[in-house]
């Protein structure tokens, strides 16, 4: 979306270089296995080599995609984890005596997600042209193990 924007505004001697870091303030201090995407859209002034570069040597893993193959990705990704996140906390998921590791790192999920900006979340939602897809597929999976759950119950009746 912004490259689309970008591509379509900015006057042609202006380069453009579509970047998206994998990561957040959080995700930085904490991780050794950074990944960002980039796509040379229109590398006006031959600059796209040089900060590929530049992110490669601050130990960032640089991924070039298309913007289109990358909000494919970031709404399987991003899409889902800030989605569940933010459905979780919703939910109102809270620590108990007997928190298994799975129930932490879901927990862990809710605190990274929901520490980042609600601005940040509804664009994530809103301009990735693939989410509404991806909300689509977790109510149907959802009401499918809600289906299969009652199913059985009637069985056991």
């Amino acid at each position: 979306h912004p490259a689309e924007i970008m591509d379509k505004n900015l006057p042609e001697n202006v380069g453009i270089i579509a970047t998206h870091p994998m990561f957040g303030p959080d995700s930085f201090i904490s991780n050794n296995r950074l990944k960002m995407m980039m796509n040379n859209t229109r590398d006006t002034h031959d600059q796209f080599k040089f900060w590929r570069q530049f992110f490669t040597d601050q130990s960032i893993q640089v991924m070039e995609m298309s913007p289109d193959q990358h909000d494919r990705m970031a709404a399987q990704t991003q899409g889902v984890t800030h989605f569940l996140g933010r459905m979780l906390k919703e939910y109102g998921i809270r620590k108990t005596t007997i928190d298994t590791q799975g129930f932490r790192d879901l927990l862990d999920l809710v605190d990274q997600t929901c520490n980042d900006t609600w601005e940040l979340y509804t664009d994530l939602q809103l301009y990735n042209p693939y989410t509404d897809d991806m909300i689509d597929k977790l109510k149907l999976a959802t009401e499918s193990l809600d289906n299969r759950l009652k199913e059985l119950q009637n069985v056991a009746d």
